[in-house]
């Protein structure tokens, strides 16, 4: 029988998924608050990060962000 919690393919494609999820709600908050300009400065940085604790870090400063520059900032500490 296959131990469905410990499998390491099952967390591999949860890991992934996760970090698919935040991406996509850190891009939608950019684009809200910054515009699709914001979204293209921003983007390549954002899929960059292949850590679902340090994207979900940064969804409250994504909403917080005052300026674009402000929120590079945030991102250049992550």
């Amino acid at each position: 029988m296959i131990d469905i919690e410990n499998s390491t393919v099952i967390k591999m494609f949860t890991e992934k998924t996760e970090i698919k999820a935040y991406t996509n709600v850190l891009l939608q908050i950019i684009e809200t608050e910054f515009g699709e300009s914001g979204v293209e400065e921003l983007e390549p940085r954002i899929r960059a990060i292949e850590n679902t604790q340090k994207l979900s870090s940064l969804v409250v400063p994504a909403h917080r962000a005052t300026s674009v520059e402000e929120f590079k900032r945030t991102l250049e500490r992550v």
